[in-house]
C-alpha cells in the first residue's frame, strides 16, 4: 500500500495542480458509483458512511485527490485477502469506506478518510485539509426530530453502517433483521419512511401497504437487481447519509435546497453537474439537455395522443434522469410520477398532468436558452476529423470498460469538441448524425449508463471505420 501512496504522489507531481470549486457530495456520488461497480465484479461488499457536516462547497485540487483515492480503492478490490472473522459476516470480504469531519475552523476543513478492509486487513487513513466556500452542509434532514425511519437489514456489515448513518442524520431509527420484527414494527407504529431489500419488498403484505399508500417505502437493490416498476423512491447500495437525506426529501446536499443565486429557473445549480466537481462545462450539459428536450415533447405529445404508453413511459425515464442532472429536481420527481403512471397504465392520471409537465419542460427549456444565448459549444462546422474522433471513442470505450473514473471524465469531456454548434438543416448527414450519436453518450455516460454508452460507441467506431475505408 505505501508503494501504492508513492505512486501516485510521484503521479500527481507529474501533472499540474488544479484547485477548484467542487461539491462533497456530487464527488462522493460519483466515486461511490464507480467504487461499487468494481467491488460487485470483485464480489466484496462495500460500505460507505459519510459525516453529513461536512461543508459541501469545498476548494482543492480535487484531481490529485480523485487519483489518490481510486489508486487506494484499486488496491484493496485487487488485493482483499482477509474475511470478516465475526460470526455475523463470517467467510465474507469487505470494503469500507467513512469520511469526518474532524475540525472546521472559519473558513477551513479537516476530513479524516478511513478506507478499510475486512478482517485483520489493511486501513488508510487519509487527513485532508480544505477550503470551505459555504456553510451548507453534505447532507441534512429537515426537523429529524420528527423523522422515524424502520430498516430491514440482516446483513451484519451493513447493519452497522447503517446504525452509523442514522445516527449520524441524528434521527429516529428502528433495526430489524427478522421477518416477524419487521411486520410487527409496522402494524404497531407509523414510520416517516420504511427502508427494506427488494426480496422483503415482493411480500404481498408490503405491496398492500404501498399501494394504500399508508407508509413511504424505499427498496435498497443490489446492483445486479432490478428495481420494481411500481416503487417511486429506491436506490442501490450502498447506504449512506446522502442517499437517506434524498429518500426524506429533505436534503441540502445539492438536490433540495435552491441556490439563490440559479441563473435558471427550475434548476439548481449547486447540483452535481452544475457545479465545479464536474469536468463538463455546465452550458455544453445544458445544451444538451435543452435539445433532446424539445424533440422528447413532440413525441409524448404524439404518445398521450395515440395511446402508446410504452414509448411515453420511456421518454418519461429519459427525462426523469436529464432533468436530475441539470438539477432541475421538481421536473425530474414530476417526471418519474408520469413514468410511474405509465408502468401501471394509467392512462386517466397521464391525461390530467402531461400538459401542465409540458409546461413547465418548456419553462426550463426557455429558461436555458437564455444562458446560452451568445454562447458557443466547440464545434463550429460540420468538419469532422475521423481519426482523432475514432481515438478519442477508443480512448472512452477503454476507460468505460475499466470503470476508471478519472479517465472516463477526461474522456467524455473530450467528445463534446464533435458537438455540432448549430444543427444543419439537413439532418441526415454525416456530422449530423455523429452528433446525434455522441449526445447519446454523452447522455449514457452521465446517467450511469455504462454498457450502452460502449455500445454505441462500437458502432460508431464501426461506420466510421467502413466510411473511411469506403472513402
Amino acid at each position: 500500500m505505501n508503494q501504492v501512496l508513492e505512486d501516485n504522489i510521484t503521479e500527481t507531481g507529474k501533472t499540474e495542480t488544479l484547485f477548484q470549486e467542487y461539491a462533497f457530495s456530487a464527488f462522493i456520488r460519483e466515486l461511490t458509483a464507480v467504487i461499487r461497480a468494481k467491488a460487485v465484479k470483485a464480489n466484496i461488499h462495500f460500505t460507505v458512511n459519510i459525516d453529513c457536516n461536512i461543508p459541501d462547497r469545498l476548494y482543492a485540487d480535487i484531481t490529485g485527490f480523485s487519483r489518490t483515492l481510486t489508486g487506494i480503492f484499486d488496491y484493496l478490490l485487487n488485493n482483499t485477502a482477509h474475511e470478516c472473522a465475526s460470526n455475523s459476516c463470517a467467510g465474507q470480504k469487505y470494503i469500507s469506506f467513512c469520511a469526518d469531519l474532524e475540525e472546521l475552523n472559519n473558513d477551513i476543513a479537516k476530513i479524516k478518510m478511513e478506507i478499510k478492509e475486512s478482517g485483520n486487513g489493511e486501513t488508510v487513513t487519509l487527513a485532508l485539509t480544505q477550503k470551505t466556500l459555504s456553510e451548507k452542509k453534505t447532507a441534512a434532514v429537515n426537523n429529524p426530530e420528527n423523522v422515524n425511519i424502520l430498516v430491514y437489514e440482516q446483513r451484519a456489515v451493513y447493519a452497522k453502517s447503517i446504525v452509523r448513518t442514522m445516527e449520524n442524520l441524528g434521527v429516529s431509527y428502528k433495526l430489524v433483521s427478522g421477518v416477524s420484527s419487521f411486520y410487527r414494527c409496522l402494524e404497531s407504529k407509523n414510520y416517516s419512511l420504511v427502508i427494506l431489500p427488494l426480496p422483503l419488498y415482493d411480500d404481498v403484505r408490503i405491496r398492500n401497504l404501498h399501494n394504500s399508500a399508508r407508509v413511504k417505502f424505499a427498496v435498497i437493490a443490489g446492483t445486479d437487481e432490478e428495481i420494481p416498476k411500481d416503487n417511486s423512491s429506491s436506490v442501490i447500495e450502498p447506504l449512506h447519509s446522502i442517499t437517506v437525506a434524498g429518500l426524506l426529501d429533505g436534503v441540502s446536499s445539492g438536490e433540495g435546497e435552491k441556490n439563490a443565486d440559479a441563473q435558471i429557473n427550475g434548476t439548481d445549480t449547486d447540483n452535481d453537474v452544475m457545479s465545479g466537481s464536474s469536468p463538463f462545462n455546465n452550458r455544453n450539459i445544458l445544451f444538451l439537455f435543452q435539445k433532446d428536450a424539445q424533440e422528447k415533447i413532440k413525441e409524448i405529445k404524439a404518445c398521450a395522443d395515440t395511446g402508446n404508453i410504452k414509448l411515453y413511459t420511456i421518454n418519461m425515464h429519459a427525462l426523469k434522469s436529464a432533468a436530475a442532472i441539470i438539477g432541475a429536481e421538481r421536473l425530474s420527481e414530476t417526471a418519474k410520477t408520469l413514468e410511474n403512471a405509465g408502468k401501471r397504465g394509467d392512462i386517466d392520471y397521464i391525461g390530467k398532468h402531461t400538459g401542465e409537465f409540458i409546461s413547465d419542460l418548456e419553462t426550463v427549456i426557455r429558461e436555458i436558452n437564455k444562458t446560452l444565448d451568445g454562447v458557443s459549444v466547440k464545434n463550429e462546422n460540420s468538419a469532422v476529423n475521423t481519426d482523432l474522433l475514432i481515438s478519442e471513442l477508443a480512448r472512452l470505450k477503454n476507460a468505460l470498460n475499466a470503470i476508471d473514473l478519472l479517465e472516463i471524465n477526461s474522456a467524455a469531456d473530450s467528445l463534446q469538441k464533435f458537438i455540432l454548434n448549430k444543427i444543419p438543416a439537413e439532418q441526415n448527414g454525416g456530422a449530423y448524425n455523429i452528433d446525434m450519436s455522441v449526445r447519446a453518450i454523452i447522455e449514457n455516460k452521465l446517467t450511469g449508463n455504462y454498457d450502452e454508452a460502449v455500445s454505441i460507441i462500437d458502432t460508431l467506431m464501426g461506420g466510421l471505420d467502413k466510411g473511411r475505408q469506403d472513402g
